[in-house]
């Protein structure tokens, strides 16, 4: 049910979907649509055997259908094979139609084979803070493993890429021959959604999975996507679509930035640096527990708590170092933009401290103290 007050989503066609994707620059594997078996045979022919042979259908609701499990993804290796595998896709669409799942025309894709690591990149619209792009790992499994990172749009090619290195699947990633180069390309990909996200206000989520890290073509390759936007703009697509006017994501001539709350709000949640003002070199102390959360991750070395990937500045006029990172006598002093000042230092301090922040620029702050409400009523 759609909640009050927000107009029902709508699935954009696959076709719209893979113009849009590969408009904004996203490598999509040899793709071929067709609307029946003589299309889909002769399509399956030229791209050679083995292919992939899938329902692209338009769903009948905003429930997305799960292709592999719904037996609606099929892998004929023959013509001889071919012929069978599209009777069962039929039937598998025609069961799926009786249930309200699907719409009664069926269209298919036949997709050349490909192999590698699965991965997902995939962006959603919020209404309170902008577009968000998440990357993780992907495949039939992918929402049982929960391997995602997320992040507010948008992002640059340094974020896309830590967002990579934040998830479980980057262990396999990282071990290939050309892991560089296919990091490279696979924070091209996340880049390319969010720019798609950003640009085209009148979607609503993407979810393109999977995305294959392709070890021997030396290549980031998607394969599914499934996309929805609001009824209103679906309608205004089509209309676009009859007048020739749908334009891709690459060329829109969208704003090139978001608007300052989507910008604010991803500075604070993905912040490139963090300053530490009172970092200390006491293990008993905040200061310190702290600087071991950003270092180390976790006091505990728990599996899901990562150490902060960005640049850390520890600020404390009485030490060079502390646990091996540079240390800063004051905010001020630290050569390098600030996106988080981090202050965990006693109330008498704070205020100074907030006004070193606004000298010094930095975006937003974190305060860990007492002494305020619960020291006097000017505290309050």
């Amino acid at each position: 049910m759609t909640p009050p007050g927000k107009a029902p989503i709508k699935p954009i066609a696959f076709s719209k979907a893979l113009a849009l994707l590969k408009g904004c620059g996203v490598n999509f594997c040899e793709t071929a649509t067709a609307g029946n078996e003589k299309e889909a045979r002769d399509a399956a022919s030229k791209i050679g055997f083995p292919v992939f042979l899938k329902d692209a259908s338009a769903p009948a609701g905003v429930s997305a259908v799960h292709k592999s499990k719904a037996g609606l993804v099929l892998r004929p290796d023959s013509q001889e094979s071919f012929a069978k595998a599209y009777r069962s896709l039929e039937a598998a669409h025609s069961s799926l139609v009786k249930k309200k799942l699907l719409e009664k025309k069926i269209s298919v894709v036949i997709q050349k084979e490909v192999s590698g690591i699965e991965c997902l990149i995939g962006a959603k619209r919020d209404s309170s803070f902008g577009s968000a792009v998440v990357f993780g790992s992907g495949g039939i499994a992918a929402e049982e493993l929960g391997d995602v990172a997320l992040r507010l749009c948008p992002i640059g090619h340094a974020e896309a890429e830590r967002m990579v290195k934040e998830t479980r699947v980057y262990s396999r990633i990282s071990k290939l021959k050309d892991s560089g180069l296919l990091m490279q390309k696979l924070a091209d990909s996340i880049m390319a959604v969010s720019t798609l996200i950003e640009t085209h206000t009148e979607i609503s989520e993407l979810d393109i999975n999977p995305v294959f890290v392709d070890e021997l073509g030396k290549r980031v390759v998607a394969v599914d996507v499934r996309m929805v936007a609001t009824a209103a703009a679906a309608k205004k697509w089509k209309k676009g679509e009859k007048r020739g006017k749908i334009k891709a994501a690459g060329k829109s001539k969208g704003r090139k930035f978001a608007d300052w709350k989507s910008s604010a709000v991803s500075q604070f949640f993905n912040p490139a640096s963090i300053a530490l003002m009172g970092a200390s070199r006491d293990r008993e102390s905040v200061g310190q527990s702290i600087m071991r959360n950003l270092t180390i991750g976790c006091v505990h070395l728990c599996e899901y708590c990562r150490p902060f990937l960005g640049k850390i500045f520890p600020v404390n006029p009485f030490a060079t170092e502390i646990l091996g990172v540079k240390c800063y006598p004051s905010i001020t002093a630290i050569p390098e933009p600030v996106d988080i000042a981090i202050i965990a230092l006693p109330h008498q301090l704070v205020f100074k401290s907030v006004d070193e922040c606004i000298k010094k620029k930095v975006k937003a702050a974190i305060i860990i103290s007492a002494g305020f409400g619960e020291f006097n009523e000017e505290g309050r």
